[in-house]
């Protein structure tokens, strides 16, 4: 138990410790996908696990510190989605609402990892979906989303950073490399990363990292369908 957690709860009474380390366990419990937003340094705010915890998610949110607008407007669309999930109105004049529909110019989309190949080291995934109409009611198509692939590639061959890929959007990286990358023919976009740690890979063929979670910015362009 750190030192700082020890001074909060010598400050309480005895009634008042037992109930903060039962919450404390209750919280640990959860998954990061009962939370609304995680923070870089993988500190996880605004559960959303049920109905009582997703009312005061709405009422918190504007209490909220979050690292970006982006971050902001994806943590606004889970919390949407939980109330819906719950049964829980939510007005369009709702600060989660407004801040849902708020154009930050980025894009953030999780997958699930295909398949980790813990004896080569190597983790594939499929990075985005095209024609996938999303949360937002947005898509992309394939030619737009291979032109993607291409400035990703450009990108990491610029040398701009020394890895793609870190863990839960925290600022420190995995290091490793893309092995491999690709669109197939229905236009999904595809890649292999081999992390330098063999563990990395282990881990996620266990299950403990489930999916990518791929950020992105581009321009909206209205379209009939």
């Amino acid at each position: 138990m750190d030192e700082e957690l020890i001074a909060r709860l010598a400050t309480l009474s005895d009634d008042q410790v037992v109930k903060a380390v039962l919450n404390a366990a209750a919280r640990k419990k959860l998954a990061d996908d009962d939370f609304a937003y995680i923070d870089s340094k993988g500190g996880r705010h605004l559960p959303i696990h049920d109905e009582a915890h997703v009312k005061a998610a709405l009422a918190r949110f504007n209490q909220t510190h979050f690292e970006s607008a982006a971050k902001r407007k994806s943590a606004a669309a889970r919390i949407r989605a939980a109330a819906k999930k719950f049964g829980i109105a939510v007005s369009e004049d709702d600060d989660v609402a407004k801040a849902e529909r708020a154009e930050t110019g980025a894009a953030g989309l999780f997958v699930k990892i295909e398949k980790a190949d813990s004896l080569n080291g190597i983790i594939y995934g499929r990075v985005n979906q095209a024609n996938l109409i999303d949360h937002q009611q947005e898509f992309i198509r394939p030619d737009e989303l291979r032109k993607a692939c291409w400035g990703f590639m450009r990108y990491l061959q610029s040398g701009a950073g020394e890895s793609p890929v870190n863990d839960t959007h925290c600022f420190g990286d995995i290091p490793g490399a893309v092995v491999e990358c690709w669109t197939e023919p229905n236009g999904d976009w595809m890649i292999g990363f081999q992390p330098d740690d063999i563990e990395i890979a282990k881990a996620a063929a266990r299950g403990d990292y489930v999916g990518w979670s791929m950020e992105g910015t581009g321009n909206r362009v209205e379209v009939s369908v």
